[in-house]
């Protein structure tokens, strides 16, 4: 990761904000929190090393949808929603442990982990309540990745983190 290349290759000034939004894709499968921690370290140094006082909001993974459904719909079961939202739990206590209240500089946590509806703002399907019943219910089918609403609740989060800096 080379900000100041980033930066250049794109034509962009450097910026007063970044925001680190990192996805909960990986945290079901073991992905190593450590290692997570260790690679936004790397990040959040480029960036200072372009601008020592650039403010970077780290924002905590949102947790994933209320049901098992979606995971058996969107990945065929290859994890559960137990182990995704452990998996986003220990990120987030990492992620809370490392860089809240002030442990470094220009670094602040985003908390866009407790601003989305888990219920109501992922991806659900109308499908038969069993193969012999006549009635539809509702089923998620994606535990992953929030519809519109749930994105909106992230950036409304975020928001919130700029508007505290200006």
């Amino acid at each position: 990761f080379d900000f100041s290349y980033y930066l250049t290759q794109n034509g962009i000034e450097t910026p007063d904000v970044v925001v680190l939004f990192l996805g909960i894709n990986d945290v079901g499968h073991g992905v190593a929190t450590a290692k997570t921690i260790q690679n936004m370290n790397e990040m959040i140094a480029s960036i200072h090393a372009v601008k020592a006082d650039i403010d970077i909001g780290v924002v905590l993974t949102p947790p994933p949808g209320a049901s098992q459904d979606g995971f058996g719909k969107n990945n065929a079961c290859g994890t559960t929603r137990f182990a995704q939202k452990t998996g986003a739990f220990r990120l987030a206590q990492a992620m809370v442990d490392a860089y809240d209240g002030g442990k470094m500089a220009h670094v602040a946590v985003i908390p866009v982990n407790s601003a989305v509806d888990c219920v109501n703002q992922y991806d659900y399907e109308e499908v038969k309540a069993n193969a012999y019943s006549d009635v539809t219910i509702r089923r998620m089918t994606d535990n992953v990745h929030p519809v519109a609403g749930g994105y909106q609740q992230c950036a409304d989060s975020i928001y919130g983190y700029i508007k505290s800096l200006f």
